[in-house]
């Protein structure tokens, strides 16, 4: 792997003319977009999927009643622990030999995991394609040989952009010079390979506190957690099957929980992806359901050859689907053909069951199991 290249933004330096931000516009053939009230001179309040660079402006009121300006040009910090990264299911996200993060946007489907993983607020949708966008560091340029346009562009040398080896030192040598003026406050953040999210490789020079510039004291990766979440998950829907007056009343409750969540999803548009996937688990709690009520009510004299044999399929299309669940969220999936022209509708559904094919294979498998089930039921119930 190359040497990591690294982004060192000295907010001291910052003058906040945002030619950073227009740069980045420019070579990035971004739109631009209506300015929204913030209560300062700042433009934007956050990212979007048209902004991958905010200057910020911040107030804070002195004890001697006068306002100190902080400036800060924001950016994605191409985090060396990438919540983003972790996140993505479709492989789509991917590090570069020079360890910077960037969005394959052919592989992508529009999840948004990765914007709800991201613990700056940087990962933005695109309700236009469908996908997630932000910040490459300019990733055609770095490729050959060029700076990001941001840090070409800004007229004060207060984004600096090299080899991170050779920017951490540089950056601390600045930080006692500070202080020696005066600036005792003045801090590195994110420059530090051991500390949160091991190290930025978009860090910063602050003159106080990250909470004054809205970044968090100390960011944390929500999937870190998915462990405890998980088992306080289980445990909940074992209380729930325990304390109902029967299984079907206990199955059917966690059915409707997860189809009201899905629907909830649906009607904001903001997890479409996440609704299908909770919808395929409700249908696949129902057909494992009926898969257990099915093996207990059927006597052994009940499985002629034609029958034994549909259960054994009913059986194998489950495992399908649990393979397909290991594959699909373990694995690594092959890049998908070229999205075809047209895929209309909800842009972001309509990639995603067309990229996430192992999904595609996980709906099938369980609507052939309810299918072959069912039949099995009605013909016991006949038998009868």
């Amino acid at each position: 792997m190359a040497r990591t290249l690294a982004m060192f933004t000295d907010t001291s330096l910052c003058i906040g003319c945002r030619a950073c931000q227009v740069a980045c516009k420019q070579w990035n053939e971004l739109p631009s977009e209506q300015p929204e009230w913030t209560g300062s001179y700042q433009n934007h309040a956050t990212f979007t999927d048209k902004t991958y660079r905010l200057v910020r402006f911040m107030e804070k009121p002195q004890p001697n009643g006068e306002l100190a300006w902080l400036l800060m040009s924001d950016v994605c910090k191409h985090c060396a622990q990438a919540g983003c990264l972790d996140a993505c299911p479709t492989g789509a996200i991917y590090r570069t030999e020079f360890g910077t993060v960037n969005i394959n946007q052919d592989v992508c489907n529009g999840c948004r995991y990765c914007v709800s993983s991201c613990p700056f607020g940087v990962v933005s949708f695109n309700h236009d394609t469908g996908r997630a966008n932000k910040c490459t560091f300019c990733n055609d340029r770095i490729h050959n040989g060029l700076g990001p346009a941001c840090a070409k562009t800004c007229p004060t040398d207060s984004i600096q952009f090299g080899f991170r080896d050779e920017l951490v030192p540089k950056a601390q040598k600045r930080v006692a010079a500070l202080k020696e003026l005066g600036y005792k406050d003045a801090q590195l953040y994110g420059a530090d390979s051991n500390g949160p999210l091991g190290g930025l490789n978009a860090f910063f020079l602050l003159l106080d506190r990250p909470a004054t510039y809205q970044l968090p004291e100390k960011p944390l990766l929500p999937q870190r957690n998915v462990k405890v979440d998980s088992l306080l998950a289980v445990g909940s829907a074992l209380g729930m099957v325990l304390n109902a007056r029967n299984t079907v009343a206990a199955a059917m409750s966690l059915v409707v929980t997860m189809v009201s969540l899905a629907v909830i999803y649906l009607l904001l548009e903001a997890y479409l992806v996440a609704a299908i996937q909770i919808m395929v688990y409700a249908g696949a709690i129902v057909v494992l359901f009926l898969f257990v009520v099915m093996l207990l009510n059927l006597r052994s004299d009940d499985f002629a050859p034609g029958r034994a044999r549909l259960s054994r399929l009913a059986g194998a299309l489950l495992g399908v689907f649990t393979v397909g669940e290991v594959v699909r969220h373990w694995g690594a999936l092959p890049a998908p053909p070229p999205l075809p022209e047209g895929f209309g509708g909800y842009r972001a559904v309509g990639i995603a069951l067309y990229t996430d094919y192992v999904l595609l294979v996980e709906m099938a498998s369980l609507l052939l199991t309810a299918a072959i089930v069912g039949a099995l039921i009605l013909a016991k119930r006949k038998i009868d």
